[in-house]
């Protein structure tokens, strides 16, 4: 009989998902793998865990509310045609979405502990906070070119 090959998935012994190996809470169920609490049933474990599903849900409505924001400012900026304005946001909130996005489906292909909602907005944060940096740096560049450029005319109207 040929031996099993290895894996590395194995079930919850909650819901019966399919995790990876090396994760200590279920994607599915947020419940433990192993280790204290493992053998409970999911109700005991639920009212354990109360605190981390109060962030959770605080995470989820804070969150909302920043998405529902960001979608009621650019309507209105659409109704009043500031296509400039709607233009700026997606400048500036694009690169950040598609970087977290790109880390959170990297996190599921390499198999690592699933991330948390707190976790994306971390990413997130970081990484709006990297570009408004750089469009920050590349505001004053610009603004120091035209400030050069001003000078130089300045001086051969001068020299005339």
């Amino acid at each position: 009989m040929p031996a099993a090959a290895p894996t590395d998935a194995t079930t919850c012994p909650h819901c019966q998902a399919t995790v990876g190996a090396k994760w200590t809470y279920c994607w599915l169920c947020n419940q433990p793998l192993s280790g204290e609490g493992a053998d409970l049933p999911p109700q005991t474990l639920r009212t354990s865990t109360g605190t981390k599903n109060l962030m959770s849900l605080t995470t989820k409505v804070v969150g909302g509310a920043v998405g529902a924001g960001l979608v009621l400012v650019a309507f209105g900026l659409l109704l009043e045609q500031e296509y400039g304005g709607i233009l700026l946001m997606l400048v500036v909130l694009f690169p950040p979405a598609i970087y977290t996005g790109v880390k959170a489906l990297d996190g599921r292909k390499t198999g690592d502990e699933p991330q948390t909602l707190m976790h994306h907005a971390g990413v997130f944060m970081a990484s709006l906070a990297v570009t408004l940096s750089t469009l920050s740096l590349i505001a004053v560049a610009i603004g120091i070119a035209l400030f050069v450029a001003c000078l130089a005319i300045c001086a051969s109207m001068n020299a005339r």
